[in-house]
């Protein structure tokens, strides 16, 4: 937020990007969007779940309504990671935050799942495929931060 917050008190205009899940929706894809992104123009970039990820976190949401656990239990955005990512350091730190943000829909595996919870799990596909953004345009150089909409 402090980077934000630095562009508003310099009154820099700043543009605001929205890219939608079929835009990022595979590895080329989401390449292309950081070529049109990564100029020196501040800005604040939002972006969807990759295409099909929604459905993938719904059919995990519903896996655990229904507790059956070991349904719930899948990685496809590793695969993404390892063909967006180049760089043996940032792709194990992508493929930890990845990790990471599983680890916590697993949390849910132990307690009752209600409503509240299915909206973290779909919540985790803009995070993840936004995280991924931010690992590829720091492998690419270009500087940016990574917010965190819950934040």
């Amino acid at each position: 937020m402090n980077a934000i917050m630095k562009l508003l008190k310099k009154k820099q205009e700043m543009k605001v990007c929205k890219f939608g899940g079929t835009s990022v929706g595979t590895v080329e894809r989401m390449k292309h969007v950081a070529t049109l992104i990564k100029d020196a123009t501040p800005k604040i970039v939002v972006l969807s779940a990759t295409a099909g990820t929604t459905n993938h976190l719904e059919e995990i949401a519903a896996n655990l309504f229904n507790r059956e656990i070991e349904q719930a239990h899948e990685f496809q955005f590793i695969e993404f990671a390892n063909g967006l990512l180049t760089d043996e350091k940032l792709k194990r730190e992508a493929i930890d935050y990845i990790l990471d943000r599983f680890q916590q829909l697993w949390k849910f595996t132990k307690d009752s799942f209600t409503s509240v919870e299915e909206k973290e799990v779909l919540a985790q596909g803009e995070l993840i495929s936004t995280a991924l953004m931010h690992f590829y345009l720091r492998e690419l150089k270009v500087p940016n931060v990574l917010l965190c909409a819950f934040d």
